[in-house]
């Protein structure tokens, strides 16, 4: 399998890993005591895989930091959505 496929596999893979928990909280919001928790712990996986992709495309395609931060703006777009649902649980 070639590098470029393996990489939107992951990619593919690492937004559902994001996506399918994040509708699934917001359907079931009311539901489940205590859901900022889950969003926090959602909050952190998804920084986590945003920062590790805009890492890999810097250091081992020697991308700028603009450029990489176009490339993987899904993700970081998401991290914001899920940045915006904690703060509005916890603190409003």
């Amino acid at each position: 399998m070639k590098a470029f496929t393996r990489r939107k596999l992951a990619e593919l893979l690492g937004s559902l890993m994001i996506l399918v928990p994040c509708v699934l909280l917001m359907a079931w919001e009311e539901n489940i005591p205590n859901v900022a928790v889950f969003w926090v712990i959602l909050l952190v996986a998804s920084g986590m895989f945003a920062a590790a992709m805009v890492s890999e495309e810097m250091r081992l395609y020697g991308t700028p930091l603009k450029r990489a931060l176009m490339k993987c703006g899904g993700f970081l777009v998401m991290f914001g959505f899920i940045l915006y649902k904690v703060g509005t649980l916890i603190f409003g």
